[in-house]
């Protein structure tokens, strides 16, 4: 069985509309059509299959009722049906291709004859309807790709209209992504039950079976090359060589990102570091040449790391320039922090962030010393 149709008969049949599925869902296009059938103002509104798998069909399927139901609310309303496609046809046969086939008026009559009423579809559709199986779960996972980390943690990598995202197995990210493919599939939100199992199933095969490969927040480094994670929803980032930079849509390196990651400007030729001076705050020009070089080697995604301490009496800009620094790298939606209570607190600031701004800092206790001497080893571990 091929895709379904719904067909209205209109009193007047001055006008008709045909609407297709492209792609993933069914979507309404601004195609006009008309046809006549035996004399009689008959239209039929298809969804041409696009698709071979019954994941597609289903979609049709759902589009066909979708459509049957906005032809019932208008003024003087049609009599709706749900036009089953004949046996034997091509993939994507609708109305048009019978014209093309030469169909006489009488095929087209038995066809419509035998269409049973919109209504009487969606009764039945309603009591049959269950929530997405598993093994429509097990399918859609083949649309992402299934990793983990040194450490053995399980990731996903899953496409996102034009981009992909790094999310964990397991987090409310993948769960939200994958409830939604089979929505998109089915029509019907799949049952938290069968999603465990699914994770369950990709957590095995991304531990078992898949690459292992290095995550990174915000700055990653890959054959010679930096990366600077934009933040955006597109996902785009900066390549960084030594011959110059640009900006790109994909990366080959699997950033992830964490709650409060703002993002960042993207860059743009033309203009002079100089522009920067008028904004920071310090006594002379070799200390904003110190604050460069900073900001330089923020951007390595290895040691060393350098401390930038900021001095100077109340009032002189020390937490605006902690705040551009941050915004001109790291931005983030707490771009200054409190001095963490303990080493656990630090470590899971520094898990989360690629740079940590204290404010306030008057004393610097033993702990806190040697944990910011060990930071650079604390983004691929420790609690979340």
């Amino acid at each position: 069985m091929g895709s379904a149709m719904a067909l209205a008969r209109f009193p007047e049949a001055e006008t008709a509309v045909r609407a297709r599925s492209s792609g993933g869902a069914a979507r309404r296009t601004g195609d006009r059509h008309r046809r006549r059938e035996g004399g009689r103002g008959s239209r039929l509104v298809g969804a041409r299959r696009t698709q071979g798998d019954h994941l597609a069909r289903r979609r049709r399927e759902i589009y066909a009722h979708q459509v049957a139901a906005i032809l019932e609310k208008l003024s003087p309303a049609p009599s709706v049906a749900i036009v089953k496609q004949p046996k034997g046809v091509s993939d994507g046969w609708d109305a048009n291709d019978a014209l093309t086939d030469g169909w006489a008026p009488a095929q087209a009559a038995k066809l419509i004859a035998e269409a049973n009423p919109a209504g009487r579809e969606r009764a039945a559709a309603s009591r049959s309807s269950k929530p997405a199986p598993r093994a429509l779960l097990f399918d859609l996972l083949g649309e992402a790709e299934l990793w983990h980390d040194p450490e053995r943690v399980a990731y996903a990598t899953a496409p996102v209209e034009r981009h992909e995202e790094n999310h964990e197995l397991g987090s409310d990210g993948f769960k939200n992504w994958l409830a939604w493919r089979a929505y998109e599939a089915t029509g019907i939100a799949p049952a938290a039950e069968s999603i465990e199992a699914a994770l369950r199933v990709a957590k095995g095969l991304a531990l078992n079976r898949g690459p292992c490969c290095k995550t990174s927040r915000r700055v990653a480094e890959h054959d010679g090359r930096l990366y600077l994670d934009l933040g955006c929803p597109h996902r785009r980032a900066v390549e960084i060589a030594a011959t110059g930079w640009r900006n790109i849509d994909t990366v080959p390196v699997k950033f992830l990102r964490s709650r409060g990651m703002e993002p960042l400007p993207e860059p743009q030729d033309g203009n002079s570091i100089k522009l920067l001076r008028e904004f920071v705050n310090v006594e002379s020009d070799a200390d904003f040449r110190l604050f460069l070089a900073w900001l330089v080697t923020a951007l390595r995604s290895t040691g060393p790391c350098p401390i930038f301490i900021l001095i100077g009496q109340q009032g002189s800009s020390k937490s605006t320039l902690a705040r551009i620094a941050r915004l001109l790298i790291d931005a983030n939606a707490s771009p200054i922090r409190a001095v963490p209570k303990d080493e656990r607190d630090l470590i899971v600031s520094a898990f989360n962030s690629w740079l940590l701004v204290y404010d306030n800092l008057s004393t610097v206790p033993a702990w806190l010393s040697d944990g910011l001497c060990r930071r650079h080893g604390l983004f691929h571990s420790g609690p979340k």
